[in-house]
């Protein structure tokens, strides 16, 4: 299942009558940080609805009880590997 992938360009942002509203610094950097934190809620949907066709092809049948079994071991897995142990 491949799901749209939203860009910064995609999330709605106010404006007026003459074109966007205009912003101070702090109210670019509230902007920015609204866009990553739609991003985030994006990819954790992705995540969420990857991980639900996973665990319906059983794909952590391979040792685990579970899907959140098999998922927790990778992450431990790779946090090790990225911190070099």
């Amino acid at each position: 299942m491949t799901l749209p992938r939203l860009s910064c360009s995609q999330i709605d942002r106010p404006s007026t009558a003459t074109g966007p509203v205009p912003s101070t610094p702090v109210e670019e950097l509230g902007e920015a940080i609204a866009e990553l934190a739609a991003r985030l809620h994006a990819a954790t949907y992705e995540l969420l609805v990857m991980l639900r066709e996973f665990d319906a092809h059983a794909g952590w049948n391979n040792g685990f009880l579970s899907c959140a079994r098999a998922r927790s071991a990778q992450s431990r897995r790779w946090r090790s590997q990225s911190r070099g142990a």
